[in-house]
């Protein structure tokens, strides 16, 4: 019988302190004993069993349920454990709910203490009492309101995040608890949901709620993080690294989950502002795209239960890639392209986008700038190359890849058949016309069954360009002009007029006037000037015989 007895039975009765039970067959005394220690601290002993309990009460008005009675105290004890040093530490075992003494479990970690209306056989709580649904309600903001004086305890004073991590513990969730009280989980969430109940990293105790906290973060993801740019782009903070909490409690909190989600918010965010994405820095870039990598490869994707196909739709609609023109752009305003031998380690300078700009813009090509900030980076920490992480995350979002000889047939030999009007399009033309003279005198394995065929389909279907339009059919201007493609002094080469030619200059030649003079050769085209330079236009395949330009 007396092993029965719980030390809990004195945690609520206000004016009884101690029973002493006599044992009348072993004539022997047992002392249950409660002793209120100071800072909501109670201990209760029933000879060896001891129980330590943090209490918080509130007073409610109850006289507009309860005509006649002024007003009753609710309480909530949370269970603890004493270690050797005098902290606590939670103790979850289910406990009962209490009118004055114990009635039956619901599945609570803590205690719940009212006046309950009680059937007559005080084996549970009157589901159908107002009084009851009216108390039931009350508790939420009883228990949220608890957190602040727990934490505030000696033995979490100096650390308050271990307090809420022990706190929290408690914190019920959907369902764990059942009869009556099954509804209380999803209302003391709801209201932890919208109270300062969390700590910021880094701030001296800075309360926020739930939405304003960001989980699960690394030291690294700090790094390309900071706090200031974290909460201006989202309004988040890092949640304290000493406060720990189960999955299940952060999602039903709404706390935020350090992944993709979050990182392509940020960018996001930084994208729609002025410079904002600019202004990090391509190194940045390239470390965010690495960690994208890396959660992909995990299956970290943080984001929900969404694939990576839907992430990697998100990450189209966003203009985080930097183009050859300066500029960023997104996979949904139109076809992006990474031009294949950015990625060798040895780029041949003469097709470098810094000597296209105008050739690698209408591409729309990524910035070879971001290659290289990735290859300076050598490899990550999964011993796997930067360089070759962000080119995956490019293809995997949707850049297509192209090579130099790609360029070439997909674009150039295609562009020069349409008949377009202006200085810019003139500019282009004559950047396509070098780069397919330079192509051509490479090694290019493809070149070596398609050359002839690229030349002729060149020669043969190609525009002219002049001062005033672009046309097939030379004759029209021949009385004031004539027909060539000239690179002039950006390319490094010097020329001079050889009756209605124009050809390298054997005087004071510059590097590169024999593989223009021997490529002039070998395509049968002819290089005439056009108004002293001014403009470049295409090779044509016929000569005009009249000669309206002087020496340069």
């Amino acid at each position: 019988m007396f092993a029965d007895l719980h030390p809990s039975l004195l945690l609520f009765l206000r004016r009884l302190h101690c029973i002493k039970f006599r044992n009348m067959l072993s004539d022997s005394i047992i002392v249950m004993r409660k002793e209120v220690v100071g800072n909501g601290i109670i201990k209760v002993s029933f000879g060896e069993k001891k129980m330590t309990c943090f209490v918080v009460s509130q007073k409610l008005r109850a006289d507009t349920i309860r005509p006649g009675t002024a007003a009753t105290e609710i309480s909530i004890a949370f269970t603890l454990q004493e270690t050797l040093d005098g902290s606590y530490n939670p103790h979850l075992d289910q406990q009962p709910v209490f009118s004055f003494l114990p009635l039956r479990k619901y599945g609570l970690k803590f205690i719940l203490q009212g006046d309950f209306v009680l059937p007559s056989s005080r084996e549970g709580v009157d589901g159908d009492s107002p009084w009851n649904q009216w108390l039931l309600s009350e508790f939420p903001s009883l228990f949220v309101s608890a957190e602040r004086s727990f934490c505030d305890l000696p033995c979490f004073r100096n650390n308050p995040a271990k307090g809420v991590t022990a706190f929290m513990s408690f914190v019920p969730l959907v369902g764990d608890v059942h009869g009556f009280f099954s509804s209380l989980p999803r209302m003391i969430l709801s209201r932890l949901r919208t109270s300062n109940c969390l700590l910021l990293d880094g701030t001296e105790n800075e309360w926020v709620a739930p939405c304003r906290v960001l989980s699960n973060w690394t030291e690294e993801s700090r790094k390309l993080l900071p706090d200031s740019l974290l909460s201006k782009h989202l309004g988040l903070g890092f949640l304290h690294k000493d406060i720990i909490l189960p999955d299940l409690l952060a999602r039903a909190l709404g706390i935020e989950k350090y992944g993709l989600k979050v990182l392509f918010q940020v960018m996001t965010s930084l994208c729609s502002s002025e410079d904002g994405l600019k202004s990090m820095g391509l190194r940045w870039l390239c470390a965010r795209l690495n960690t994208v990598y890396n959660l992909l490869s995990k299956s970290e994707n943080s984001a929900g239960f969404r694939t990576e196909r839907d992430l990697m739709n998100d990450l189209r609609k966003i203009p985080f890639i930097p183009l050859s023109d300066g500029k960023y752009g997104s996979l949904d305003e139109g076809v992006i392209w990474l031009h294949l031998d950015s990625l060798s380690p040895k780029i041949d300078d003469k097709c470098a986008a810094e000597t296209f700009p105008g050739l690698y813009t209408s591409l729309r090509t990524v910035s070879s700038a971001l290659l290289s900030a990735a290859a300076a980076f050598g490899t990550s920490h999964c011993e796997s190359s930067i360089l070759d992480n962000v080119a995956w995350i490019l293809y995997r979002a949707g850049v297509q890849p192209l090579s130099a000889h790609q360029i070439v047939k997909k674009h150039i030999v295609p562009s020069h058949y349409g008949e377009r009007n202006g200085q810019s399009r003139r500019e282009i033309m004559t950047e396509d016309l070098a780069f397919l003279m330079f192509h051509l005198q490479s090694s290019c394995p493809d070149c070596r069954s398609e050359k002839e065929q690229i030349i002729r389909e060149v020669r043969d279907n190609a525009f002219c360009q002049c001062d005033s339009c672009i046309c097939r059919c030379p004759e029209l201007h021949s009385n004031s002009l004539f027909f060539a493609f000239l690179p002039l002094r950006k390319y490094g080469l010097k020329y001079i007029l050889q009756g209605d030619f124009v050809v390298p200059s054997s005087r004071d030649e510059v590097a590169g006037d024999g593989a223009w003079n021997q490529w002039l050769l070998q395509s049968s085209l002819a290089y005439l000037l056009v108004q002293k330079g001014h403009f470049v236009i295409f090779p044509v395949f016929r000569i005009i015989q009249q000669r309206v330009l002087q020496h340069i």
